[in-house]
């Protein structure tokens, strides 16, 4: 019972270190017609949202590591993109272009 209490006692006196960091995920699909996918951070995935010609996710992190995105081409071909490191605490995002059904980073930024 007192490690709980003082689990949530400390959890409550360092929200931000309890709370995962979110990242953000942002494809331009721009061209490339009827794209889909999925994030995986964490050995967890995490489907893309369709936003106008985007592919969007907010992914929470709660491992240290790199990931990827898997991207589903209208023609049935796939693409990866290569997320960077991630950990805990700090929030990135990760900005991509589709352009001829290759990935590629445009900018990683941090909050």
């Amino acid at each position: 019972m007192k490690r709980t209490i003082l689990g949530i006692l400390t959890c409550s006196a360092a929200l931000a270190a309890c709370v995962p960091a979110k990242n953000s995920i942002d494809i331009d699909t721009s061209g490339s017609p009827n794209v889909s996918g999925v994030g995986v951070l964490c050995d967890k995935e995490t489907p893309l949202i369709v936003r106008g010609d985007h592919l969007i996710a907010t992914v929470p992190i709660t491992c240290e590591g790199v990931g990827e995105i898997r991207l589903r081409l209208g023609d049935g071909a796939s693409a990866t993109c290569q997320v960077g490191y991630v950990t805990p605490g700090i929030g990135q995002e990760f900005y991509f272009v589709l352009q001829r059904g290759q990935c590629i980073p445009v900018s990683t930024e941090v909050r």
